[in-house]
């Protein structure tokens, strides 16, 4: 829909477009958004963001004299799309039982596995973060009783730029066999983050990573666990008034009322924080 809208903001704009052909029109709509500048003089779009353009308006067969038709294609699409999601939410909610802690911390304390996948596995233990976003973590500092966490564009809050702060009591203190690793993260999490696709890959691989560690499928153990597990834990802090509606939003990067409603695990909280020194000394 933004394409939609640039190129028919360009078309407008460029009426003499109308009498080039398709395949012209698209071609000179491109060259416009590559030439593009800042005040600065600076280039407004990546060569890689534009590649992304280009895969989406050939995939959608946008051109100037067709915008409007891609135009109702996508909104028709995106009407299925929510009927889908309604229907996916209407199911019962799925159970996530409470795993004993030395399940979900294996990964983290074994010296043996490759320290930036054992990096990412304590990242997303402290912050519930979802695995494709260890990828914008700007910056891990280790400070006191908590990390603190520079994270760059997230799913709902976007371009944040801002430090987030999680304690220790959460989850836990990192080994010190890691924290240089978790020092390092913006320039080494390329390691488990980026693959030959530039696809999503973290969460495969860590999956792959604990089952074959674990030698079998430990049902549970995946983002949507360690997700609901700090949920639960902050929704009895907001509960408790040791934190507010916002802050949860801000740390967890979901709704407070999805929270409640679908990210939480049953039984005790209290079951879900670990030792703070959990793993001093290793």
């Amino acid at each position: 829909m933004m394409l939609c809208r640039m190129m028919e903001g360009f078309w407008h704009r460029n009426p003499a477009i109308q009498n080039r052909s398709s395949a012209a029109g698209l071609q000179l709509f491109m060259s416009h958004l590559a030439n593009e500048t800042k005040p600065d003089g600076t280039r407004v779009r990546k060569h890689r963001t534009l590649e992304t353009y280009c895969s989406v308006a050939r995939k959608w067969g946008l051109s100037p004299k067709g915008a409007r038709k891609v135009r109702k294609r996508i909104q028709r699409a995106a009407f299925i799309g929510g009927l889908t999601q309604r229907r996916r939410e209407e199911q019962p909610t799925i159970r996530y039982r409470i795993l004993h802690w030395q399940l979900y911390t294996w990964g983290i304390a074994d010296h043996i596995g490759h320290e930036v996948y054992r990096a990412g596995l304590y990242l997303i233990l402290a912050t519930g973060c979802r695995a494709e976003h260890l990828s914008r973590i700007g910056r891990v500092v280790l400070e006191g009783d908590r990390v603190r966490i520079l994270w760059g564009d997230r799913k709902i809050r976007e371009s944040r730029n801002s430090f987030l702060d999680y304690k220790f009591s959460w989850s836990c203190s990192p080994p010190e066999t890691l924290r240089s690793t978790l020092k390092r993260w913006d320039r080494v999490h390329d390691f488990l983050t980026k693959n030959a696709k530039n696809t999503y890959c973290a969460a495969n691989r860590l999956n792959l990573f604990l089952n074959r560690g674990l030698g079998a499928r430990v049902s549970g153990l995946s983002t949507s666990y360690f997700r609901r597990r700090m949920s639960t834990i902050l929704l009895n802090k907001v509960a408790t008034q040791e934190l507010g509606g916002d802050d949860f939003e801000d740390l967890l990067d979901h709704r407070l009322g999805t929270g409640k409603a679908k990210y939480r695990l049953e039984g005790d909280f209290g079951e879900l924080v670990l030792p703070i020194d959990l793993f001093d000394g290793c």
